[in-house]
């Protein structure tokens, strides 16, 4: 993970932890080139990650359009965050429609997390009700606090 203010989602003014996220998820059989390649904030890369096993949850449910999430859900999803996964999601979605994938690979959500009910934990945003840079500043004050 790098800092820098290289991120396709959102405008930083500030330098942010920023990661390299696979446009066709590794997971999902996407290559480390630079065509499938785009720089995120660590907030906009889980967010597509989400919006993706969204996206893989409703065509599970052989939903007939599963990247065409409903408002109440896509509207906490920037565009281009919303943009990146649905282009993810074209680049893969025959085969997980079709079943090619093995079965072991669709106990992997599409960030490579192990998937189960369990598992799925929401957006940081929604967890926390606070942005993840937000959520380190106030650890920071915290921390600064109690020691200061």
């Amino acid at each position: 993970m790098s800092r820098g203010k290289r991120c396709a989602a959102h405008v930083h003014e500030c330098p942010v932890s920023e990661e390299y996220h696979h446009v066709r998820p590794q997971a999902r059989g996407g290559k480390s080139v630079p065509t499938n390649m785009v720089w995120l904030c660590a907030n906009a890369h889980s967010d597509v990650h989400y919006f993706l096993d969204e996206i893989e949850r409703r065509a599970q449910a052989r939903e007939r359009h599963p990247e065409r999430v409903p408002g109440p859900v896509a509207v906490h999803f920037g565009p281009i965050v919303r943009q990146v996964a649905r282009t993810g999601w074209a680049e893969y979605a025959e085969d997980f429609i079709a079943g090619r994938y093995a079965a072991k690979y669709l106990l992997w959500s599409s960030s490579g997390e192990p998937r189960g009910e369990d598992s799925i934990v929401p957006p940081f945003w929604l967890a926390t009700r606070r942005s993840e840079a937000d959520h380190w500043l106030w650890i920071a004050e915290t921390t600064m606090t109690d020691h200061g």
